[in-house]
């Protein structure tokens, strides 16, 4: 389990080639040295 101080991040809405997602459900995965979590997370337009 991390128990580092507490990060924030945000999705801005768009892919690695800077395209528009559409609304939908995503899974993202979050990295820290050896910390992998990943996570699901709801884009609504």
């Amino acid at each position: 389990m991390y128990h580092g101080s507490c990060i924030e991040c945000y999705l801005d809405g768009t892919d690695d080639s800077d395209r528009k997602l559409l609304s939908g459900v995503y899974f993202v995965r979050l990295e820290a040295g050896n910390y992998t979590r990943i996570e699901k997370a709801v884009l609504l337009k």
